[in-house]
This record gives C-alpha cells, structure tokens and sequence, in this order.
C-alpha cells in the first residue's frame, strides 16, 4: 500500500464537506423554484436560539424558503476528528457561510440565481465579508452591522478589563505553538473579574437561559477558545477587504489592441473526448496558447498589453496610439526595456522590443536552457545571467533604476512596483474572452478551472474571471513540487517567499508570488496542489498523442486533474456530469526526460539512485560529476510527499537534502544519515550506473557503482522517512542525504554546522545486516620527498626523489609495526595511498609526494601521527645526508568511532535488527570509517547497519535485494519503538 502523502490543500478550510454542517431547511413544498435566505447564528449560539423561528416567520410571510445552521464545531453540526470543539475561528465560519450556498444551490426546490444572506449580532460581519467575495449573493439583510469584532469587544467590555483578556490570548496561542491543548473558557460570566468571552451581567443572564433550555442537547454552548477573536486580522470587515478582491471587468479596449497584433487570430479550444471519457468526466476543454501571434506561449497577451501601456504612459501618449506611433516616439525617447524570465515572458518582451524598435535586456536564471535563451536572442535582446530567477527580477528592477529611459516591464508585482504587472494581468483578459466565446456553444456550466502558478499573474486573471460568473467554477492552482509557493502560502496563511529546486517547469518555478496575485489567490482559489515533473512529463506525452503542442507547464492542468480524478475525486467534485478547463500555456520544448518519484518500493528506488551518476568530483583524479543531480531527485521526491527539505550546500555543486518528518516534542527523535556520492567509474567494468535487477549466487541484486555504497541504504532511508511522516505518536525522524562522505565528509560537517541533532542516528553502510558500534578513524598525511634535478645522464648532481622516496616507504614498514593495539578496534595500521613524482625519463625528479593514510585506534592523534613520522624522516636525514624533505602536511583526520553496546539507542538499535532477520545479533567493529563518528562526536549516539552485498569500490558492485527490504523494515521497527520512547525515559 502506498504511503505517500500528496500535496493537495483547500484554503481556508473550505472542504466543501456538509456533513460537518446541520443544515435546516425551512420552506413550503409544493412551491416552485424560490429564493433562500441563509441564515447563521451570532457570538457562541446556536440556531436554535431564536435563529429557526425568524426563518419560519420569513417562509410565511414571504416567496422564499430558508437555511439556518450551526458553524462547524458549535451544536449539532461537527468538527474535522482531533480538532477542538466549540472554537471560534472566523475563517472557518466563513467557510461554512459559503459551503452553505453551495449546498442551497445544489437543492430542487431552490432558485440557485437568488441567494440572500442574513445576519445576526457576530455573523452580521460574516455576511457583509462573505457578500464582498462570493458573486452568488445577491442580497444581504443585516441588523446594525458589526464589522469589526475587536472595537465591538472594545465597546462591550470595561475597558480596564481589556489588558487581561489580551493576556488570555496570549496565553491560549503560545501553548498552541507548542502543540499544546488551546485554553477554554466561559462564553460569560457574571462576575467581570473571572475570565469569559463576554463578561457582563446581560450576556450572562442571556446565555444562561438558552444553556438551560438546550441542556443535554448542546452542553458544550459554554465554552469558546479565545484566540478565535483575534485572528484573521482582528476580524476587519471593513472596505479594505471589499476594495482588495472586487473584481472588474477588463476594457474591451484590450481585445482591440491585441487584435491589431501581427498574426492575431484566436487559438483554439480544443475537446479532449477520449482522456474525458478515460476518466469519467463529461467534457474537458483545453484552451491552447502553444502558438500566439508566432510565439510558443500566453504571455505575449500579457507583455504586449502591459509594455504598451508603460511606454504609452511614460511618454504621455493617448492609449489609442498606434503601435507605429508608439514606435516613433520610444525611439526618439531612448527607451529601453528590461524584464526578468524563466522562459516565455522574456521573449515576449523582446519581441515587443523588436515591434517598438528599443533595446531591451532580459535577465534570465544560470539554469536557463541555451535554447530558450536563443530564441530570446533571436528576438535582438541582450540577455544577462543571474543566479536564480527571484535574483533576475531584483538585478532587472535595479538595472532599470540606474538607466534614463528604462522601463521594467514584469510580471511580478513587489512593493512599489504593481501598476505594470497589473496591466499584464488585464492583458491575459483576451484569452479569457475568447474561452467565453468559445464554450458558449459547447457546454453550460463549467465546473473546474486548473490554472497553472508561478507568480500567480495568470491565476489571478483567471480567479477573477471566473469567479466573477453567476454560477463561478472551482477553480485548483497546480505548482511543481519544488516550486509550490502559493501552496505553501496558503498553508501559512499569508504569502511566504520559499526556496525552490530545479524542475522541468521552468517557467512556473518561482518561489515568491506577485504581490498583487496573492490576495485573489487566497480568497478566491478552490484546491491548491502541487505535481512531480514526472506527472507533467506523462501529461506532456497525453498531449502529444492528441497532437497537441505542449511542454512540462502547459500539461501540468492535466497532470493536476489526473491526480484530482484519482485521489481526490471526491473533493474536487468531479463526477460524470463535470465540465473542466485547462490551459495549455507552452508549446513543445527539449527538456531532460525526469525520474519518477512517485516510486515507494526501496528496491525499485535504488535501482533509481544507481542510475543518477553522484561520483565524488574531489576525490580522485578521474573528474566526478558531484552529488547536484542525484540531491534534486531525492529533494523532488520528499516534497512530492509534502516533507519538510532543507539543502545545505557550502560548497557549489556540493549539496545535501535534510528531509524532516516532525514528531512530538517529548518522544525521541532519529537521524538516517546516508551518503549519495559514489567513488570513480573509471575502474568499473561495463554499464557502470545500470541499476539492474540481476541474479548473483541465486539472489536477486542490484548492480552498479553506489548501488551498495550506500544508495540502497539511502533508498530504504527515504521509505523509511515517508513511512514515519505517516505516524501520530512519534517523535521526529530527519533523513540526512548527505555528500562527500567518500572523501571529507563534507555533507556531514554541513550537517552539523547546521545544528542538525537527534536523540539517536543510523547509518546504513553496508554492514551485511551486522550491527556495528564501533569503527576506526583515520588520518591522511602527505609527505614531500625533495632530490636534486639534473639530466639522466648527470648521477654525479642528480638527486633521484623517487629512490629517496622509497627508502621512505621502506621505513615506514618498521614504523607501521609500532602502532598501537585497542582492545576493541584492534591494532592501528597504515598503507602508502598515493605516490606521485617525475616529470620524464631522462631527468632526475626533482619531487616525489607521497600520501599516506593511518586507520586509528583510540588514543592516536594526528599530532602523534606526525611526530612518528617525523622522526622517521629525521632518522632516514641523520644516515644520508643527501636525504632531504619538507615539514609533513596533515591533510585531513577523522577520529575513531565507539558507542557502547549497553547504550539504550545501540540497545533499541540491535532489538529491531533481531526482529528483522530473526538471528541474535551481537555488536561488531565495522572495517571503514563512517559518518557515524562525526554524529558521535556531535552528541549524536549512532549504530551503522545496512544491507549485504559485494563488490565495495571494485569493478562489479551489487547489493542483494531482500537486504534492501530487511534494513528499510529495521529502520522502520526502530523508527516505531525508538521514538515512541520520551525523551527523559532513559
């Protein structure tokens, strides 16, 4: 069974789900069609508190019918299961507003076109905010609206009370930060010095009535959770929120512009019958921007409009100038445009630099592809090189600044800078125009709108358009994995700026929304989720054998309604009858061919890792690819599953994933520190990063270099991660995917530099299903040899270093068998590494280097180490005098590893390994060193377990594949003893 969790989230709550509500319905039957009023109840009551009996006055004497119900968590309607009762959020009562119209439209007897809202005391504020957002309303019938919660709390209690219920806020958030149960108290109370939501002798008297004629049926109408009144900006209903999400038709004078464009004609919507049929859906509609006037993309409607209007204005010309016009004057003007793109907005700036005639520089992300950047060349723009793509927009906008004449011309709004991008925006009107146009013959009711996100200038136009509508569709946001920043706004409640990771979907990997997008997006945006590369490559291929056009963001809609019609039909909405539309918003475009990430099995994932090419670039002198690659998959595949990533990387092309499943606070906590780089193909025999499923000695295995060092350990790590992320009752478990281990470890040194701890840590070297505590630690010394050089035919001046360096090595033996013996790690020992000198046969070499590597016990220190062996070279001087060297050089030193096998995580540890491969299991010393000695030297006690396998840096390398399952099965079963335990229960 699948234990992945997608990306999928409903802001503000609005899961559309009734059952939570009790819905009333108070109307005459018999009646045609009528209008229905709906009806809520104020400040912590009910509907039955006089609520019912209004709406049956209003069924009486009036042609409508009536809805009243209780917000979620108040009387008989419920709550989401673990969620607290009686609490006062006003974001969810919202929801529950608009969820009720939803549901009165869906009745028979109900005229879906005449919704009224009503209001009462609190809920008088909800109706007006509810009527400011939702276009169903129609009408609002409100008593001396309140429409904010916190002056009317100012008006209604003493006002030397207020500093104690500001503390009471305080005291019920900040242990809700930590995860703790929210603080209850009274609605009222008649005594204003004990703590309650209304502390006064009339709302005390009023509440205690209605509490003793609803008893044993509501006894929970006591209590509210205080912090439900300051949240969501103290309740401000005010014409600030009205002014921000109304919604205005665009001018038709857009439509005209764009209509005088070279080649403008509209594109077409086409009707995908067969992937309709294949996944139960009545109609989709895919409107097609993969060719608009000549240009592979959408947003030349956006860049033309908006860089029309900022020439225009910047020049004080009418806006009925005509393009030759405009042309004339920005050339005698020295105008010049700038922009920022990830792909198809800078081209489309270009190309009206090209119509206008004005130079124009458009700064692209390092990533960028050459070809795109190539047809933005084509287009006669100067292209300028930034980092990432958030970088370009800010260089771009300071470019701009510095230069007379300069006009930045994008889609991302930031403060100050919002009239442009919200010109552009309106640009993307004509599109929507002509989906108006064309649906009008084809279907009625559209019911779902998938809008692809980057800055969210596209979302935004299309929120409000087709919110605007008498019955508005649902309308789902789709971002890549690793750049889902709406949804990870809407997660947080208020934009947040996010870092992202590479992703085919270039042209929406943006990780800060357009200022001006967010608040439409936030109130208006129906399901946000987010979709792997993979899913976009698929739905790129779907497209394709329609013959449509499309690269990895213009089939990301239909990879997003795939994954709706499989997980999550039911929230969506989706049923046989649904109309969608999709925006296919690129053509066809080269991109690299992703891995899948939707992959659980640590088998199949491994053979995955073996593929991706991670071989250490430091580590010797064949030049290695480093560990970029195969850390982007691992960081897609963790945020595919929506846990938490961290990338450390020090060093460029260096880095290392943290993948974080948080836990409890009070359990124990688990770090699975694995390496992802590999050593040298160069001594691998053939098809090195195969990754096949192969047979050895009767067994099924892996084969490929890394495959047992350590990316099968890495592998089930990862399972292991998702797996706990799954679980309630745990502490935190962290996966350490980390880089360089074959060399300095710099991945963990990161690591901990960082600040990264657990209460215990395994590494899953490939220990053959052996539990090992303990390690050797090992130092690298390089020493230089120093001869005389002089043509070979010169022995009377020649100083051979090479033979000098020999005797060295010779010595060294005698050395070697001085080294110290432990009693559990065995007896230190040393080998020459590497040697290197001369520069051709017939000259004396002047320098011969050699490096040499000491496996350490405890008790040795480098500082020994180099002392041993300096009396060694002073030995080898004092006998020839033409011996000659340079002062040794430590090059690296990494201390021995030793935890006892009586510590509680060694024990945990070896009790989850026996369960697993049904054998006691005795603590063994592991022949290499590991990261695990620098976790330990950390304050991290660690164990090194992995799977079985042969072939460790050789020319064949395979790890058996039952192994791979046993140590993702023991991480598991420690992962669910180890960090169940509390923290002080050693």
């Amino acid at each position: 069974m699948p234990h992945a969790t997608r990306r999928y989230r409903v802001p503000n709550s609005r899961q559309r789900d009734f059952s939570r509500l009790v819905i009333q319905t108070c109307e005459r039957f018999g009646r045609p069609k009528a209008p229905v009023i709906i009806m809520s109840a104020g400040w912590a009551s009910l509907k039955e508190m006089s609520i019912d009996q209004s709406a049956e006055e209003f069924v009486a004497k009036l042609p409508v019918a009536a809805l009243v119900y209780d917000h979620r968590s108040w009387g008989s309607s419920d709550t989401a299961v673990g969620q607290p009762k009686r609490e006062i959020i006003p974001s969810i009562q919202l929801s529950d507003m608009r969820d009720t119209i939803t549901y009165a439209q869906r009745l028979p007897n109900i005229d879906a076109t005449k919704v009224a809202l009503w209001g009462s005391f609190y809920s008088r504020g909800h109706v007006l905010q509810v009527t400011a957002i939702d276009k169903r309303v129609k009408a609002v019938i409100n008593q001396a609206p309140m429409v904010s919660g916190w002056e009317t709390l100012l008006r209604l209690v003493r006002s030397d009370l207020i500093p104690g219920i500001n503390t009471m806020f305080t005291g019920d958030r900040l242990p809700r930060a930590a995860g703790q149960a929210s603080t209850t108290v009274p609605v009222s109370n008649q005594n204003p010095l004990v703590p309650s939501s209304l502390p006064s002798a009339e709302a005390f008297a009023f509440y205690s009535e209605w509490e003793s004629k609803l008893e044993g049926s509501n006894p929970q109408v006591n209590y509210l959770h205080p912090s439900g009144l300051k949240s969501r900006t103290a309740l401000e209903y005010s014409s600030f929120y009205c002014r921000k999400i109304r919604i205005q038709k665009p001018s038709k004078d857009i439509h005209e512009f764009h209509k005088k464009l070279p080649g403008y004609k509209p594109t077409p919507l086409w009707s995908l019958d067969n992937i309709a049929a294949e996944l139960g859906i009545k109609h989709i509609f895919l409107k097609d921007e993969s060719e608009r006037v000549g240009l592979p993309s959408f947003k030349i409607l956006g860049a033309s409009w908006g860089t029309f209007i900022a020439v225009a204005s910047k020049l004080q010309l009418p806006h009925t100038i005509s393009l030759d016009d405009l042309a004339a004057s920005a050339k005698t003007a020295s105008i010049t445009l700038f922009a920022a793109t990830d792909g198809n907005h800078g081209r489309a700036v270009a190309y009206m630099a090209r119509i206008l005639a004005v130079p124009c520089y458009i700064y692209v992300p390092k990533a960028l592809d050459t070809g795109t950047r190539s047809f933005i060349s084509e287009e006669g723009a100067n292209i300028v090189e930034s980092s990432t793509y958030d970088i370009a927009v800010q260089e771009a906008a300071e470019a701009a600044k510095r230069e007379e004449g300069a006009i930045l011309i994008q889609d991302t709004a930031f403060n100050g800078y919002e009239k442009i991008p919200e010109q552009i925006v309106q640009g993307y009107s004509t599109m929507l125009m002509e989906i108006e146009n064309q649906l009008h013959n084809k279907c009625g009711q559209v019911d779902l709108v998938i809008c692809p996100v980057g800055v969210g200038s596209l979302a935004k136009a299309v929120v409000e358009n087709f919110k605007a509508q008498t019955f508005p569709p649902k309308v789902v946001s789709v971002e890549p994995d690793t750049a889902a920043c709406l949804y990870q706004s809407l997660r947080q409640g208020h934009a947040v700026d996010i870092r992202t990771s590479d992703t085919i979907m270039n042209g929406m990997n943006c990780g800060t929304l357009s200022s001006i997008s967010w608040p439409s997006l936030h109130d208006n945006v129906d399901i946000s989720l987010s979709i792997s590369d993979h899913e976009a490559h698929l739905a790129v291929q779907d497209l394709k054998k329609q013959n449509i056009s499309s690269g990895p963001c213009g089939a990301a809609g239909l990879a997003a309604l795939r994954l709706l019609a499989k997980e999550f039909r039911e929230q969506s909405g989706l049923t046989e009858n649904s109309t969608v539309v999709l925006i296919n918003t690129e053509a066809s475009r080269t991109y690299p061919e992703p891995w899948d990430v939707s992959v659980d099995d640590p088998v199949v994932l491994t053979q995955i890792l073996t593929r991706i090419e991670s071989t250490n670039p430091s580590l010797s002198v064949a030049d290695g690819t480093g560990e970029t690659a195969i850390a982007n998959y691992i960081e897609a595949w963790l945020q595919h599953r929506d846990i938490e990533t961290h990338r450390l990387e020090t060093s460029p092309g260096r880095p290392s994933i943290v993948g974080v499943a948080h836990g409890l606070k009070d359990k124990k906590s688990l770090m699975i520190n694995g390496h992802i780089d590999t050593v040298s193909l160069s001594n691998y025999g053939s098809d090195p990063i195969a990754g096949n499923l192969e047979q050895r000695n009767g067994r099924d295995v892996v084969l490929g270099r890394g495959c047992l060092d350590m990316k099968a350990g890495v592998a089930a790590g990862m399972t292991a991660l998702a797996r706990a992320k799954q679980q309630s009752s745990i502490g935190t478990v962290i996966l350490a995917a980390v880089a360089d281990e074959e060399d300095s470890s710099r991945g963990t040194q990161d690591l901990i530099a960082a600040g990264w701890r657990a209460d215990g840590a395994i590494v899953p070297e490939p220990t053959n299903l052996s539990m090992a505590v303990a390690h050797k630690g090992f130092v690298w010394v390089e020493i230089e040899i120093q001869g005389f050089a002089a043509h070979g035919s010169r022995a009377d001046l020649g100083v051979d270093a090479i033979l000098q360096a020999a005797k060295f090595i010779l010595a060294l033996q005698s050395y070697a068998e001085t080294l110290p013996e432990d009693n559990v790690l065995g007896k230190g020992t040393m080998h020459c590494g590497q040697i290197k000198g001369g520069d051709e046969p017939s000259t004396y070499p002047a320098v011969c280097t050699v490096v040499v590597e000491l496996r350490t016990v405890s008790g040795q220190t480098s500082e020994g180490i180099i002392k041993g062996i300096r009396e060694v070279l002073a030995g080898l001087s004092k006998s020839d005098k033409r011996f000659n060297y340079a002062e040794p050089r430590l090059l690296l030193s990494r201390a021995p590893h030793r935890l006892s096998p009586e510590h509680p995580f060694a024990l945990a540890a070896i009790a989850a390994a026996e369960s697993v491969v049904g054998r006691k299991i005795s603590p063994e010393t592991f022949p290499a060193w590991t990261d695990a000695a620098l976790l330990g030297e950390s304050g991290t006690p660690a164990v090194v377990w992995g799977p079985a396998g042969e072939g460790l840096h050789a020319e064949v390398e395979y790890v058996d594949v039952e192994s791979i399952r046993q140590t993702e099965a023991m991480m598991t079963l420690l992962i669910e003893d180890f960090c169940k335990q509390r923290i002080d229960s050693d």
